[in-house]
């Protein structure tokens, strides 16, 4: 008797973990691409220390960058300021101690200052500082337009609330989310115009596990569908009709409000087509737009950090990992890396042109979003390993922020 070895599902098995390690390592050919692939850096342009608050308990974690012509806009623990993009020649600043414009009434300092973040509309700035909302000239070096305190907002002198997030803009107003501050029980998004008039309010109740402090709210605006996505702690997707803040639908993003889920990351919401894609805890969602359909769920057993973009069928995250997430399947199709060292990215990452750029170790790195393969790599003297954001605001400048320091460099790609 002759005894064989069957190899056939020897061969699948090699077959399988070969496309495998092609879906998550980039080959040689998928590097070079269309694109800048060589930075210059011509000089340091300016450095700027990120004001540190008065009170260590209330230091924001980093600081927030808005741009608006020439002029740099930074959101600190300290208030906002505006400096020169070219320059860092301070143009103006309004801190806690500032905003009260004129008759207003002053608000109680008790949170000020760690809640500072806000967003650009056309010519103003309109963010949170000192327990108010406050609207800002940028054409004007920063005069107060108005100012209206959360009391004011959340129309309620009895439930103590506090800010949840940074503003969001519509088409022609803000939106601005507040929570209770007793036991988070409940959730308020407020629509205001632009002439700080309150539209309309909406209040849900929200269920957070015991000693788990939820993410900040994360708030997105449709201008096709004008409507309005909110999650108001963490666990539930909201549609709201933009004029009236009417629910349209809800859905729960996790269903089992497990406490690992929550306080890992902030929620973040990217629109492609006809789905939402909606970063929660350790999961990616994809959510039918119309209704609220969960389409797939993935859970990465680790945080899944913030969407960054898409491109050609994959969803982009900038979470531990830089990482492309297919479109259609929820599966990962590659992470950022290659064959022989991990490298694991921190959440600073932007786009330039049509790659991502993601500072690690004192470097910077250029990234093909299509297969995660590096296109650019150098070094850059006095980068901070623990970079916090990037920007590039125009083709010549690249700014680095960390938590202590903002630099400015003038570049050339090529």
């Amino acid at each position: 008797m002759r005894f064989g070895i069957d190899t056939s599902g020897l061969v699948q098995l090699v077959s399988f973990l070969l496309v495998c390690l092609s879906l998550a390592v980039p080959a040689k050919g998928q590097e070079a691409r269309s694109g800048p692939s060589q930075l210059d850096l011509i000089r340091k342009l300016w450095v700027v220390p990120v004001r540190q608050a008065s009170d260590p308990s209330k230091q924001l974690s980093s600081c927030r960058l808005h741009t608006s012509g020439d002029l740099l806009i930074i959101e600190d623990s300290e208030g906002v300021r505006a400096l020169n993009l070219h320059t860092g020649v301070a143009a103006w600043g309004r801190g806690g101690e500032e905003v009260d414009p004129g008759d207003l009434v002053r608000s109680e300092p008790s949170l000020a200052r760690s809640e500072v973040s806000g967003t650009l509309m056309g010519s103003l700035w309109v963010g949170w500082i000192d327990r108010g909302l406050l609207a800002l000239d940028l054409n004007a070096e920063g005069q107060v337009l108005w100012f209206r305190r959360i009391e004011e907002l959340a129309d309620s002198e009895l439930i103590r609330v506090r800010p949840h997030g940074p503003p969001v803009r519509t088409g022609d107003a803000i939106l601005a989310p507040l929570i209770a501050e007793s036991f988070h029980s409940s959730a308020k998004l407020v629509c205001v115009s632009v002439q700080g008039e309150i539209v309309w309010r909406r209040e849900v109740a929200i269920s957070i596990p015991k000693r788990i402090r939820p993410p900040s709210s994360t708030v997105f605006y449709d201008e096709d569908k004008k409507a309005i996505y909110w999650i108001p702690g963490g666990a539930r997707l909201l549609a709201l009709e933009e004029e009236t803040g009417t629910i349209q639908w809800e859905t729960e993003l996790v269903p089992d409000e497990t406490e690992s889920q929550f306080g890992r990351g902030i929620p973040s919401i990217s629109l492609s087509g006809d789905s939402l894609f909606v970063t929660t805890g350790t999961t990616l969602n994809r959510v039918r737009r119309s209704n609220g359909e969960i389409i797939w769920r993935h859970d990465f057993l680790i945080p899944s950090g913030k969407i960054c973009g898409d491109i050609d069928g994959l969803v982009i995250l900038a979470g531990g990992w830089l990482t492309g997430v297919s479109r259609d399947s929820g599966l990962i199709r590659w992470r950022a890396g290659n064959r022989h060292r991990k490298i694991e990215f921190p959440c600073a990452t932007t786009w330039y042109q049509d790659i991502l750029v993601s500072a690690i170790d004192g470097e910077l790195w250029g990234i093909d979003p299509k297969s995660g393969g590096v296109t650019l790599r150098t070094p850059v003297p006095g980068l901070p390993k623990d970079t916090d954001s990037i920007l590039i605001p125009a083709d010549d400048i690249l700014i680095i922020t960390s938590p202590r320091q903002i630099i400015a460099y003038q570049i050339h790609f090529r």
